[in-house]
């Protein structure tokens, strides 16, 4: 039975590659690849690559969304069931745009929406905050003595902004 996987993400820094008063777009990275992070959880480059690879057609059409922090639980198992695995339209606050592999690294290219949380997000960047980013996925997990190996199919939902991410390299770092 897979799981749900809500991970937190890396501080580094952002790299705006272009920027105007209502938009930007930036590149940073979003996870770490063979590598055990702070939810004691280790993500193979193969398990990985297979992830992101299925989100190729929703970056095609401007609609890898994410949100501006991870849905919070609302008690009802099934209520949050379905929001932890979807994104709402009215949380949205970035797009994923594209993604590369560097070394141990999921670089992501993002760009701020035209919405409340898009603008909360641009202003974080314009404010040089240490903004993270965290994936919230699917996928059934190994359990081995001290970590546990994220297996194949992994259903990447979404890289929501968070404040305190899993992987310490997954934060924009001004």
């Amino acid at each position: 039975m897979s799981a749900l996987i809500v991970e937190q993400s890396i501080f580094s820094e952002a790299n705006i590659v272009k920027k105007t008063p209502t938009k930007a777009i930036f590149r940073c990275p979003i996870q770490t690849v063979d590598e055990v992070n702070q939810n004691n959880r280790m993500y193979p480059s193969s398990v990985l690559s297979e992830g992101m690879g299925s989100c190729e057609g929703r970056i095609k059409k401007r609609a890898f969304y994410s949100e501006l922090d991870h849905p919070l639980p609302t008690g009802s198992d099934q209520v949050d069931g379905i929001r932890q695995t979807t994104v709402s339209l009215k949380e949205v606050s970035h797009i994923i745009r594209a993604y590369e592999f560097n070394g141990n690294m999921l670089m992501g290219e993002m760009e701020t929406t035209s919405t409340p949380n898009g603008n909360i997000l641009l202003g974080l960047l314009n404010d040089k905050t240490g903004v993270g980013f965290s994936m919230r996925g699917l996928a059934e997990l190994e359990r081995l003595e001290d970590h546990n190996v994220v297996k194949s199919p992994l259903t990447v939902i979404a890289f929501d902004a968070v404040s305190m991410p899993s992987h310490k390299s997954a934060v924009v770092d001004f």
